[in-house]
């Protein structure tokens, strides 16, 4: 014997036998027939004697196919069940994974989501840590968050790994009352007339503002009337209080409130930019759970356009 069967041989071989032919066992196996073939092939080798003999019509076991069968099918579902309980195990391991993300994020993306994985991952604990995206960053950095979660321009970089998920639409909105809906209500606006109004932001260290103050510079006026609240709700209630204010928001946050007519979205001329959501894991090595986090956010798309 030129050596030990590898599992991969017998699994092909007990495919081979249990659909009766080369082709239904690629099937079976999700692989592709000439695959299938080499591991028989290498498995006679390692044997050195046949395992299989191609009638006209099927395939057939040699006589040392027939001995090898009832061992190779012990083996593979001894091995199924060490692999069932690994991941069991793995899964019953308590572990806390620490989020750390901004406070739009946390409050309309998370939830659903969090809720999902803590049903099927009882012992993995989330928490979530409201920050703006350089503490973010920093705390990738250092350790403090096992994953962070941003919105940021797409050419934003940094050394921690980076997992695109989804894109968001930035949305500029006022009162139905607002006088630049007035007689025009759907019609677009040029960019300019923005700087005539109040505009609302959560956080003057975020990365909204930066995208806003470029947008502007671009289209050749500077925006002197940004204000921070501090939070979304904060925005929201600004523009409550002043039918002239404006306030700035990600499509995701504020979507609900425009299907119910509570806020009227500006259209404008020159469109404004796109922000993406983003996963930053650390490259030193990832903590179990923030991989499944980011695929449960990705599983979800579209979910913040």
């Amino acid at each position: 014997m030129a050596g030990d069967p590898e599992l991969r041989y017998l699994r092909a071989f007990v495919a081979v036998t249990d659909t009766g032919g080369f082709t239904r066992a690629a099937r079976s196996l999700n692989v592709s027939q000439s695959t299938v073939s080499e591991n028989i092939a290498a498995l006679e080798r390692t044997l050195g004697t046949a395992v299989l003999r191609k009638g006209r019509r099927s395939v057939q076991l040699t006589p040392a196919g027939t001995a090898l069968l009832p061992h190779a099918r012990r083996l593979l579902a001894g091995m199924d069940a060490a692999l069932k309980d690994v991941a069991t195990s793995e899964a019953e391991v308590e572990v806390t994974v620490a989020i750390g993300t901004s406070e739009s994020v946390s409050a309309y993306v998370l939830p659903p989501v969090l809720a999902a994985l803590r049903a099927s991952r009882p012992a993995t604990q989330y928490q979530v840590t409201p920050a703006v995206c350089k503490d973010i960053r920093a705390g990738i950095g250092t350790g403090r968050f096992d994953i962070g979660l941003v919105l940021e321009p797409p050419t934003v970089g940094g050394d921690e790994e980076i997992i695109t998920i989804d894109e968001s639409s930035l949305v500029v909105f006022g009162q139905g009352s607002h006088p630049l809906f007035e007689g025009r209500r759907r019609e677009r606006v040029a960019t300019a007339a923005l700087g005539e109004h109040e505009l609302y932001l959560s956080d003057a260290a975020g990365s909204f503002h930066g995208v806003m103050r470029r947008y502007f510079q671009a289209e050749g006026f500077n925006p002197t009337r940004i204000i921070s609240t501090g939070s979304i709700e904060g925005v929201k209630r600004s523009v409550l209080a002043d039918d002239r204010a404006l306030g700035l928001l990600p499509m995701y946050a504020i979507a609900e409130d425009l299907a119910s007519d509570r806020f009227t979205d500006v259209l404008l001329v020159t469109p404004l930019p796109q922000i993406v959501l983003r996963a930053l894991l650390p490259r030193r090595g990832q903590v179990f759970g923030a991989t499944e986090l980011v695929e449960a956010l990705r599983g979800l798309r579209p979910m913040v356009s």
